[in-house]
């Protein structure tokens, strides 16, 4: 009996973890966006426009909840905790010396993204034409380092306009193992970030 357990509890395991694939969709603008996630038969969605959201199984929905604005509530005084471990901080100056490993992990994930679409039209627009400029050139040197191969950019600067403006749509599909890879390395390189707060 234990033989079929361990049987399932990795065929499991296979296909969380390596079959699937996690699909995600972004389509928003200054006005608000939608999207959803799509993993095995489940689909879930969100739209600020229609300040929604909706879980379907099989295509079929079976939750549809708009969004609503929880009331605060006065919050009591709480009382007084133990002690806690000492905290950790975030430490500057090692975010200099840990500058490679950070490119390394954002690279991991970027290599091995799916990408089935990827459409950005941004305007930039400041009340400053000088920023304009500056904010304009810094964006498009970095969409040239960053674009995927599939899809396509649009940057074009404002000079009489105040406010930026832009609308993208994003469809990417990634594996459940990288993002646990991902998360795993990202955890890792946050401790080497931070140090503990020694208490006074």
């Amino acid at each position: 009996m234990i033989f079929v357990w361990i049987f399932l509890v990795v065929s499991l395991l296979l296909v969380v973890l390596l079959a699937p694939v996690l699909w995600c969709s972004v389509d928003a603008d200054e006005t608000g966006g939608a999207g959803e996630v799509r993993w095995l038969f489940v689909t879930v969605g969100f739209d600020t426009r229609k300040r929604e959201f909706r879980l379907a199984l099989f295509s079929i929905g079976v939750l549809r909840r708009g969004f609503e604005e929880e009331k605060k509530e006065e919050k009591k005084p709480k009382p007084e905790k133990k002690k806690r471990p000492p905290k950790r901080r975030f430490a500057p100056i090692r975010l200099l010396a840990e500058r490679g490993s950070i490119l390394e992990l954002l690279r991991y994930l970027w290599r091995r993204l799916r990408w089935e679409r990827f459409e950005v039209d941004l305007t930039v627009a400041t009340p400053d034409p000088a920023l304009t400029g500056t904010l304009y050139g810094v964006a498009s040197a970095t969409a040239a380092m960053f674009k995927p191969s599939a899809g396509w950019l649009h940057i074009t600067p404002d000079f009489t306009r105040e406010q930026p403006s832009g609308r993208f749509r994003l469809a990417l599909g990634v594996r459940i193992l990288v993002l646990v890879v991902f998360g795993f390395r990202a955890m890792l390189l946050g401790r080497r970030l931070t140090k503990p707060i020694s208490s006074p």
